[in-house]
């Protein structure tokens, strides 16, 4: 009975040693090592999985499309806008540009005027330069005026209200060339399909008040003007322009002045185009420019 039993002892302490029973320890360890793997295993699970859509739109700010500004090229009065008068846009900041126009009066070659200028794009919002009037005469003389612009934009055109500028532009010189000019420029674009042939429409409107040196026109001019624009592909737009009779010390406009044409704003290259009324001719008298615009 004792051999028995003995013999029985054998094999279940044999059964013991070989499966030992868990102790709280194990149940610990196991439980750490089973958390571990899990959180491993959810987390690469993640890496490999492609970012949902949702969370690129919330970590990803939108790019803002390019603010047109309407920014015509240089004109007759000297700073930049459509063919006579200047508009409300300004230079961006951190850009210059010189331009170079060229007007024949009656399409003659016997009185040709030349016109310069140069800005700067000191803010978004502040432009600064300078502008140029050379007129050469029958009598072999030359006549020539220059000074200082400053253009300064109150509004965007945002919505419903449209860009706003003041500027100041003076010319000194020839005394019957020299004047200070202030005006008050506004412009409104109307989006039609910026991926075709016709892409925007753009409506501008302004006033600008302008004295003379004393002596050389019975009184002051104020002008108000307003025109069109429609742009084409690269950058090309149609502008037409028209405004109110006004002084010049030749004396009081006998036409009402007006002008048509074209623009190619490319930037580095920029030309115009168009026939022009000044108000003081009998005819439509050619002219044309050229310019570029370079950051910094």
């Amino acid at each position: 009975m004792t051999k028995e039993l003995s013999f029985r002892e054998k094999p279940v302490g044999k059964l013991a040693m070989r499966h030992p029973l868990p102790t709280p320890v194990s149940f610990v360890k196991a439980a750490l090592a089973l958390a571990l793997a899990t959180l491993t295993s959810a987390t690469l699970v993640r890496a490999g999985q492609p970012i949902d859509n949702k969370e690129v739109k919330e970590t990803v700010a939108p790019v803002d499309p390019p603010y047109e500004a309407g920014r015509g090229l240089l004109t007759l009065q000297g700073p930049s806008g459509m063919f006579i008068n200047p508009t409300s846009a300004t230079l961006p900041q951190g850009k210059f540009t010189l331009q170079y126009c060229n007007f024949y009066p009656e399409n003659h070659t016997e009185v040709v005027a030349h016109g310069w200028m140069a800005a700067y794009g000191v803010t978004d919002w502040l432009e600064i330069g300078a502008v140029a009037n050379v007129l050469n005469v029958p009598v072999d003389t030359d006549l020539g005026a220059g000074g200082p612009l400053i253009r300064i934009r109150i509004l965007r055109d945002r919505e419903w209200w449209p860009q706003l500028s003041v500027g100041f532009y003076g010319k000194y010189g020839t005394n019957v060339l020299d004047q200070s000019t202030a005006f008050l420029a506004a412009y409104k674009r109307i989006p039609i399909n910026e991926e075709g042939f016709f892409k925007s429409l753009g409506f501008h409107a302004g006033i600008r008040g302008t004295w003379f040196h004393e002596g050389f026109a019975k009184d002051e001019s104020l002008n108000v003007y307003g025109g069109a624009e429609l742009q084409l592909p690269y950058r090309v737009y149609l502008v037409g322009e028209v405004g109110t009779k006004g002084n010049t010390p030749a004396g009081r406009d006998p036409n009402t002045p007006y002008a048509f044409g074209a623009q190619w704003r490319m930037g580095a290259v920029n030309i115009t185009f168009a026939g022009v009324q000044t108000g003081t001719t009998e005819k439509i008298s050619l002219y044309y420019g050229v310019g570029t615009a370079i950051p910094f």
